[in-house]
């Protein structure tokens, strides 16, 4: 999540600067990424289907949270999922 929104914000520094290859490069990384993470790191907790802090792809999840950043507390600081509220149902059913 947190290469997501680094990727989302180098990519109009990119265009500005009139590097259009990487532009599209981390708009297609951030694609990519986000489509792995909505669809091997969530998982089902009370109910809700919310983001686990780890997984290895094959089904094994880690429900919890880190002291250090990235974690999940942080999404909403660097700005993470870009159109969904998933984040808020995490945060609620973790803490």
């Amino acid at each position: 999540m947190f290469i997501c929104s680094v990727l989302y914000s180098l990519a109009p520094i990119f265009e500005k600067k009139g590097d259009a290859p990487r532009a599209a490069m981390c708009r297609e990384w951030t694609e990519k990424l986000e489509k792995e993470i909505e669809e091997k790191g969530v998982t089902e907790k009370d109910g809700k289907k919310i983001y686990a802090l780890e997984t290895d792809g094959l089904g094994s999840f880690n429900v919890m949270d880190d002291a250090n950043i990235p974690n999940l507390l942080a999404i909403p600081y660097y700005r993470y999922p870009f159109t969904n509220t998933r984040s808020i149902k995490t945060r609620a059913t973790l803490f």
